[in-house]
Formats: structure tokens, C-alpha cells, sequence
């Protein structure tokens, strides 16, 4: 502990400087000759203090993704490109079936829904939980849709998840986690296309050159190897 303590205390008092910086600037006159200065030195603090915290976010969700790595049993999830978005208990519909207690995981680029072993869903320390994978998609083709309570199909703050071929309804435990499971979904799935079209449109444009000297060499009698395009959709 003691350890620890010491460990993080660099951090903290970096954290400490804009606001010290701040409240100089705040009363300091502003025909100064140091006024310029302490806002320059607050700017660049403060963007040395926001990247700090988004290396120290990274480094937590990586070490975040290794321990579901072993604990889901599922591999190769920790990856520098990948976030750990959203996780947590809900409860899976099922027509003319029980209710079943589910584990799900939002990545940046995937889902993963988990069933709990028999026995385990009283259990409320998710570290003593056991887990089988059930059901994965990729955001690429994940649909999410939003849908009204029907109290005669237990379905309370639910919505659906279409993942590879199957439609899973999905109840939360408030309301609140509904519209927060529903926002964070739609907002990743909506990046990860993004994201997968300005790859596709990147490696197009890079390709081009190619394929006007492949047109160049055809044209005047020389065959030449089409360009290869690579995945622009990785999973």
C-alpha cells in the first residue's frame, strides 16, 4: 500500500499544477508582462496532464481486457487499437423459456455476450462468477434497436441485439442502464463503420496510382499484376 502511494504521487501533483495555474491567471491583472506567460504554461500543462490521463485510461483497459482474457477464456482481446466501452449483468429474454441471467461486454470493436454457469446467478462478486461465451458480433454488423416494456413478456428496460444471424432481447436493471447501454452501443457501432469506410477510402486512394500504371502498361502491350487490396475490416 505504502508503495502504491508513493507511486502515484508524481501524477497527482502534476494533476495539481493547472489548478494552481488557473487561479494565478484568474488574479493576475491583465496588463501583466506574466499574464501571456501563465496562460501559455497552462495550455501546455494542461495538455501534458490530458495525455497522461489518456495513457493511464489505456494502460487500465488493457490491463482490464487481460483479466477477461482469463477469465472469459476468450483470446487475443487485448489490442492496442481496441476499447474496453461498457460491461455488465442484464437478463436475456426468451419465448416460452426462463428468464436467463448474461454477462455482456461492449468493445470498440465487438460484443460479447456470456452465460453464467448453473448456480451462479445469485452470485453477486462477478470474480467468483463462471462464464461461457454464448453469443459474439462484430460492431460491423451488429444492429441494436430500442424497444418498448410488455410486461406480459417480462420484457422491462429492454432493448435488441442482432448479432450473427440471432436476435437477442436484452433487459437492463434500471432505465437508466438502458438508455446508457443504448447510447454507448449505437454511438461505437456508429465510429466503427465510420472508422472502416476512412480505411476502405484510404486504401482505395493508395491503390489508385496503381491502377492508372496497370491501365498505363495494359494500353502499350504489358501485363502487369493487379493491386492487391488488404481487409480494411479487421476483427
Amino acid at each position: 500500500l505504502f508503495l502504491n502511494s508513493s507511486l502515484i504521487k508524481p501524477i497527482q501533483r502534476l494533476c495539481k499544477y493547472p489548478l494552481l495555474l488557473r487561479e494565478l491567471i484568474k488574479y493576475t491583472p491583465a496588463d501583466h508582462p506574466d499574464k501571456a506567460k501563465l496562460q501559455d504554461s497552462y495550455e501546455r500543462v494542461t495538455s501534458v496532464v490530458n495525455f497522461v490521463n489518456e495513457a493511464k485510461r489505456k494502460a487500465e483497459e488493457q490491463a482490464r481486457m487481460k483479466v477477461i482474457e482469463e477469465k472469459f477464456g476468450v483470446k487475443d482481446l487485448a489490442n492496442p487499437d481496441r476499447r474496453l466501452i461498457m460491461e455488465g449483468r442484464v437478463v436475456q429474454i426468451k419465448m416460452n423459456k426462463p428468464n436467463k441471467e448474461r454477462y455482456l461486454i461492449a468493445f470498440s470493436d465487438h460484443i460479447l455476450l456470456f452465460k453464467l454457469m448453473e448456480g451462479d446467478a445469485a452470485q453477486t462478486d462477478v470474480t467468483k462468477m463462471k462464464f461461457k461465451l454464448k453469443s459474439n458480433g462484430s460492431m460491423r454488423d451488429v444492429k441494436i434497436v430500442n424497444v418498448g416494456d410488455v410486461d406480459e413478456e417480462s420484457i422491462i428496460h429492454g432493448f435488441e441485439l442482432h448479432m450473427g444471424g440471432i436476435k437477442h432481447v436484452i433487459c437492463t436493471r434500471s432505465k437508466e442502464d438502458k438508455i446508457k447501454w443504448l447510447a454507448i452501443l449505437k454511438e461505437a457501432s456508429k465510429n466503427f463503420k465510420r472508422q472502416a469506410m476512412h480505411e476502405k477510402m484510404e486504401e482505395v486512394r493508395g491503390a489508385s496510382p496503381k491502377r492508372n500504371r496497370t491501365t498505363s502498361q495494359k494500353s502499350s502491350g504489358r501485363r502487369s499484376p493487379s493491386p492487391k487490396l488488404g481487409r480494411f475490416l479487421r476483427t
